[in-house]
């Protein structure tokens, strides 16, 4: 082989290479695919038992969308194969651009480092209130806890690495973690920990799905820390952040978001009567992500107002 020829060679490989990453990039800084001027965004598909907080993001992620339809264009979702149950595959494959181009994940400072945020909460400053979920037999138990001292002797379940694990530790409580593919219900159930810390607007459709393990919500305690649940798109996909941010602004100024956060969550935020409950105020962890208040210091008050204003005839 002449030189020339092998030279030659080598330099359309590196054109080819250089092309190919130039198009990956334009790919994602576009968001997603587009077929004949329509956007295409791929998301996980809702794993068993979780249909119903899936369906709740992807009818936000859908409002956004809808929000700016008129100024970029129109859409198409499609689900991916796959469940990304485990949220470090999710992460991993939204940072390579692969098999999915946005998510909804609970953020800390490494989310916020590796991918780009869209920041408004979904859960409306909620992802971090949480309600306990207990073995129904061990309520006398909870029932003496007034501060958090009291809530140190017992031991909390988390999911393996999550934000929430660092935050519960810092404030001394003690976390046993479940491994992917873990049920922390039938943990629970199983006596592996004491209490479940479950997002209010969670706790009563979590507690519905799982009627025979035996467990409860108990009736006068929340835990609270700053939190926030966002929309999080491949760094590069700046494009798709700002037509989320955008869509969901536009979603908040109508109206439309909080009729959708009240008919996904209203009933269960009703059944835990919030008015009536204490709040145990925990410090953030040391990977939590720097959140801005979402509510004024009577915020569980206002919310109680709210959802009760709400009632579904």
């Amino acid at each position: 082989m002449q030189m020339g020829t092998l030279c030659g060679r080598v330099q359309f490989g590196r054109l080819a290479l250089a092309g190919s990453v130039w198009a990956a990039a334009l790919w994602l800084s576009l968001g997603g695919a587009c077929a004949a001027g329509e956007l295409v965004v791929r998301l996980p598909r809702a794993e068993a038992g979780n249909e119903l907080r899936h369906a709740y993001f992807c009818d936000v992620l859908k409002l956004a969308l809808d929000a700016t339809s008129a100024s970029d264009g129109p859409y198409r979702l499609e689900q991916t194969t796959e469940t990304m149950v485990f949220a470090m595959r999710g992460v991993r494959c939204l940072k390579l651009g692969e098999d999915v181009d946005v998510l909804w994940l609970m953020s800390s400072s490494e989310l916020e480092r590796d991918l780009l945020p869209v920041r408004v909460p979904l859960l409306k400053g909620l992802a971090g209130c949480r309600a306990l979920l207990v073995r129904r037999a061990d309520l006398p138990q909870f029932a003496a806890i007034t501060d958090l001292k009291g809530l140190q002797r017992f031991v909390a379940g988390e999911g393996e690495g999550l934000p929430e694990v660092a935050t519960l530790q810092a404030n001394g409580l003690k976390v046993e973690q479940g491994k992917a593919g873990c049920s922390l219900f039938e943990m629970l159930g199983r006596r592996r920990f004491d209490f479940m810390p479950c997002c209010i607007c969670e706790a009563w459709g979590a507690l519905q799905a799982h009627p025979d393990e035996e467990l409860a919500i108990e009736p006068h305690l929340l835990i609270h820390y700053p939190a926030a649940i966002y929309f999080f798109v491949n760094p590069q996909a700046s494009a798709l952040a700002d037509r989320l941010e955008r869509g969901l602004k536009a979603a908040l100024a109508d109206g439309t978001f909080d009729a959708c956060f009240l008919r996904h969550h209203g009933e269960s935020l009703r059944h835990l009567q919030l008015a009536n409950r204490t709040v145990l105020e925990l410090a953030p962890g040391e990977t939590a992500a720097a959140v801005e208040p979402a509510m004024k210091a009577d915020w569980l008050l206002q919310l109680a107002r709210q959802v009760q204003d709400n009632v579904q005839p």
